[in-house]
C-alpha cells in the first residue's frame, strides 16, 4: 500500500555512484502497449558497454509508438548514451535532447518519502513506498509519479540499488489513448535484497502468513477448548442443583 506524504515536504537532491555497477551489466524489461482494442508485447534492455573513470557508456534498445497515417504501430530503436556515474548527467547521446538531462533507469539510493529527484523527465518528490514482486523477489520500492496536461508517468525504484524496476505510462497518440508498461523481467546484475544489503525472499513472505494462520488456529482451538470447559462445569453445576433438590423434596 502506498504511503503518500504531503506534497510541501522535501529535501535536496542526492548523488552518489551505485556500488553494483560493471561492465556488461544489463536490465530487460517486458513492454506492454495497450491502445484501444490493441496490445502489442516487446522487450526494451539497458546494457553498460564500458566503464572508463567516471563516464559510463550505455546502450538501450526498446520500442516505441509510432503514428503514421493516424494508424499506430510499434517500431525498433536504439540509443547510445554517456553518463557521469557521480552524478548522472547524460554527458552525450545519440538522442541529443538528453544532453544535459539525469539518466532515467536508475537514482541514488540514499533518498527518503518526500526526497527530490531527477528522474530525467523533471524533478519530482517521491510519493509513496511499495513491496512488489520482481525478478523472482518481493522488492521495496520508491515510487515517483508525473502528471502532464495529456500524460501520467508512474515509476517504481528499487530502494537498495536504485534501479528503475517498473514503469507506467498513459499518453496520447494519433487522438487515440495508449498505456505502455514496462517491467523489469530478466538482469544479470546481483541486486541486494533491501536497503541494508539483505534480501526479501519470497518464503519469508509465505513464513508470515503461516505464522498468522498459525495464531488463527490457536485462537480457535482455545476459544473452543474454553467453550467445552464452561460446558462441563454448567452439567456440574445442573447436577448439583438437582441433587439438592432431591434431597429438600426428600425431607418434605
Amino acid at each position: 500500500m502506498l504511503a503518500f506524504v504531503s506534497a510541501a515536504a522535501s529535501f535536496p537532491l542526492a548523488m552518489g555512484k551505485p556500488n553494483w555497477l560493471a561492465n556488461g551489466l544489463y536490465v530487460t524489461y517486458e513492454q506492454f502497449f495497450v491502445w484501444a482494442d490493441h496490445s502489442e508485447t516487446a522487450n526494451m534492455t539497458w546494457r553498460i558497454i564500458r566503464i572508463e573513470g567516471d563516464h559510463i557508456d550505455i546502450r538501450v534498445t526498446s520500442y516505441t509508438l509510432n503514428a503514421s497515417d493516424g494508424a499506430l504501430n510499434i517500431i525498433p530503436i536504439s540509443s547510445n548514451f554517456t553518463i557521469n556515474s557521480d552524478t548522472r548527467e547524460i554527458l552525450s547521446s545519440s538522442e541529443p535532447t538528453t544532453i544535459g538531462s539525469k539518466w532515467f533507469f536508475w537514482i541514488e539510493t540514499d533518498v527518503t518519502l518526500g526526497s527530490n529527484v531527477d528522474t530525467g523527465f523533471g524533478v519530482a518528490s517521491i510519493s509513496g513506498s511499495e513491496v512488489m514482486s520482481f525478478l523472482g523477489q518481493q522488492r521495496d520500492t520508491w515510487v515517483v509519479e508525473y502528471n502532464w496536461p495529456t500524460s501520467y508517468m508512474k515509476r517504481w525504484y528499487d530502494k537498495a540499488s536504485g534501479i528503475v524496476l517498473k514503469i507506467y505510462v498513459v499518453m496520447q497518440r494519433a487522438s487515440t489513448q495508449v498505456q505502455v508498461t514496462e517491467t523489469a523481467r530478466w538482469t544479470n546484475i546481483n541486486l541486494p535484497t533491501s536497503e541494508s544489503g539483505q534480501s526479501i525472499p519470497p518464503w519469508m513472505g509465505m513464513l508470515a502468513f503461516a505464522f498468522v494462520i498459525g495464531i488463527v488456529f490457536v485462537g480457535i482451538a482455545t476459544a473452543l477448548k474454553l467453550k467445552r470447559r464452561h460446558r462441563n462445569q454448567k452439567v456440574k453445576v445442573d447436577i448439583t442443583t438437582k441433587g439438592l433438590l432431591v434431597e429438600n423434596l426428600s425431607d418434605v
